[in-house]
Order: structure tokens, then sequence, then C-alpha cells
């Protein structure tokens, strides 16, 4: 591992050994966080870093978001409530980017129960602004990504404020999905018809 008495390692998409079983992760992913360790604590502080995905099937950690809330790993925390907690990203795509968690682990959307949802709403809501203010943004875009299909990669549901400036040169949200799909009227309404109907 680390050779220097002092190194700063950035712990991202690492493929690691799992201590306990001795067998090699295929599909465990750290989120990009940095710190500075002696070489005798290298290999704790990267234990309690969370796997992303479900690298050993028996093995179980909570989220890194989970760890944050905790206490258990340092982040830039600007607001916290009973349910829910906003801290920076620690790979920003802008300054100011920040994310939204509820403090409860949740997977996706999907599994939020509605009053924390409600929740998680208010806190993005009031930290817009805040965040738009902070760093003298044009504007902001503000999304999840809902499963790993979608780009998530902490499977702890996260809203991103990422702040936005003329001439920034990235894209609107439409842009995130790739070819538009070409569908017809009755494909278009087939689909609103089949969506209200599991509301």
């Amino acid at each position: 591992m680390a050779t220097a008495s002092h190194r700063t390692v950035t712990a991202r998409r690492c493929s690691i050994t799992c201590s306990e079983t001795g067998r090699q992760s295929e599909s465990g992913f750290f989120d990009v966080l940095e710190y500075r360790h002696t070489e005798r604590s290298l290999e704790t502080a990267l234990a309690r870093v969370t796997f992303l995905r479900r690298a050993v099937p028996d093995w179980h950690m909570s989220t890194i978001f989970s760890q944050i809330v905790a206490g258990d790993i340092p982040a830039r925390v600007v607001y916290e409530d009973e349910t829910t907690m906003a801290f920076l990203d620690a790979n920003p795509l802008a300054p100011g980017h920040t994310l939204v968690i509820p403090k409860d682990e949740y997977e996706r959307l999907n599994d939020v129960p509605e009053e924390v949802a409600a929740d998680l709403y208010a806190t993005l809501h009031r930290l817009v602004p805040a965040v738009e203010e902070a760093v003298d943004a044009d504007a902001s875009t503000v999304a999840f990504n809902n499963g790993e299909a979608a780009g998530q990669e902490v499977p702890h549901v996260h809203g991103h404020i990422v702040p936005r400036f003329d001439g920034d040169g990235g894209g609107p949200i439409h842009a995130v999905a790739g070819e538009a799909p070409d569908l017809s009227d009755d494909e278009l309404d087939d689909i609103a018809a089949d969506i209200d109907g599991r509301v």
C-alpha cells in the first residue's frame, strides 16, 4: 500500500480485497475522498469507506453518506436538520456543488417515505438560492441520479445542486439521456395512461 510516511489517498473506483474474506472485489468501488494518513492508519481509513456496490454478498457496511451523518467521515456540512443533511460534493462539477441527502439510508427515490421526501424537497428548496448566491451563480441544475443505470454510484439517495454559469460549457438536463426516442402520439398516450394508472 503506502510507501511514504504520509500520503494523500484519492479513493475513486478502487478495487480492493476484503480483509475478512480475502476475496478480490470486482464491483466494490469507493466514492471520491481524500485523506492524509500515516501508513499504519491507511488500511483502516480505507476500510471505513463504504463499498458502493455489493462487492461481497455476506459483508455489509453502511454507505459513505451514512458515515458522514454519523460523524465517522469528515465533510463540509452546510445544512442539517432532524431528517436531512447537505454538504459539499468531494468531487464538485462546479464551485458550490452541494449534495442533499435524507439522513436515513434509502437506496432510491422509490424507497423514500412521503414525509421524508417532503423534508428532502424542502431542504433542496431552501438551499438552491443559498448555494447560487454563495458562488454568484447565474443558475443551477438540480437533479437526482436514481438508480445505477442513471449514474447513481452511492446507494443512498442524494440530490445534486450544481451551480451553473453563463458560458460554462455544460448542457441542459435534456442532454443526459442520449438520443431522444421517436414516439408516436399513440405511444405517448399509452405511456401517460400507464403512469397515471400507477399513481
